[in-house]
């Protein structure tokens, strides 16, 4: 939005600039009257934009080569195109812009307009989405122009428009003020000490700057390390078995025996009663086998 005031505490109709190569009317709904839309594409000004500017203050302050008007801006680079120049020397528009790196003092409009323009912005869009939370829910580019133009009646009075000319000391004009305001810039300038370029020794780093904050170690103690089971015959299979086997401590038969059981084996004992029980449950199965197949052939 690009805003136009005068020392009188009087303003113009403001002028919005879109990020949009196609105009539209759809837009501007709920403008001030009089205000002017431009689309370029960027949003940004630049040439082009500026003298559809220039022509909108033509319109109203009726500027002329009789009856000049002294006009105050930046050092914007869009406001020193050759196009520009040329309109403003016909029209009787005089340019003056303000020194640089000071219109945060000089500027009538960052002093005392810009400032409550925003706070009030600010508190339109919050309570705007407070009431259309179930429909849209966010502020869009439809919206801005008629939520911000209930701002600009509070912030663009006759009140705010000449206290920031008044600060500024450019209406009523006072120079002191003027020159002080140059030498607190130029203070602040100067006592930016520019240091050379630092040795390798004595090289700073973000770090020794400002520490970076580093992350809480934090020690989960019953946290468990599972692995993955295997469950096919593999190789990779044998080398967990003989490294589990190797990790187990030592304990008594009834444990191994436990273990054993659990992993679905059967341990082999080795008392000698065992082994003769053994055998002899064995030669036991062998008869029933041999006796079964007997019955058989003399049935057939």
């Amino acid at each position: 939005m690009v805003g136009l005031i005068s020392a009188a505490g009087s303003s113009i109709p403001p002028i919005y600039i879109f990020p949009r190569k196609k105009t539209s009317d759809v837009y501007m709904d709920g403008s001030p009257e009089g205000s002017i839309g431009i689309f370029n594409g960027s949003g940004y000004q630049d040439k082009d934009s500026f003298l559809e500017t220039l022509k909108h203050l033509k319109k109203y302050a009726l500027s002329s080569k009789e009856s000049p008007i002294l006009l105050l801006l930046d050092n914007h680079a869009s406001h020193c195109h050759v196009q520009c120049i040329d309109y403003c020397r016909e029209n009787g528009i005089i340019m003056l812009s303000f020194p640089p790196h000071t219109s945060h003092k000089t500027q009538p409009l960052d002093i005392s307009v810009f400032g409550p323009f925003k706070r009030r912005c600010a508190k339109l869009f919050q309570a705007w989405m407070r009431e259309n939370r179930e429909k849209a829910g966010r502020i869009t580019i439809h919206n801005i122009v008629k939520i911000s133009a209930e701002a600009l009646e509070g912030s663009f009075s006759k009140h705010n428009v000449q206290a920031g000319f008044l600060k500024a000391g450019i209406f009523p004009f006072n120079k002191e003020r003027l020159i002080n305001q140059a030498k607190e810039v130029e203070s602040i300038s100067t006592n930016l000490q520019i240091n050379p370029e630092p040795s390798e020794a004595n090289a700073e780093t973000v770090e020794t700057i400002r520490p970076l904050p580093r992350p809480l170690q934090i020690k989960n103690e019953n946290k468990r390390t599972v692995t993955s089971m295997v469950l096919t015959n593999s190789p990779e299979r044998d080398k967990r078995n003989l490294i589990e086997i190797k990790k187990e401590p030592k304990e008594c038969c009834k444990c191994k025996t436990e273990l054993e059981k659990r992993r679905g084996r059967k341990r082999k004992s080795t008392d000698p009663e065992d082994v003769d029980n053994n055998e002899n449950k064995q030669k036991r199965k062998k008869i029933q086998k041999k006796v079964i197949y007997k019955k058989t052939q003399d049935q057939k």
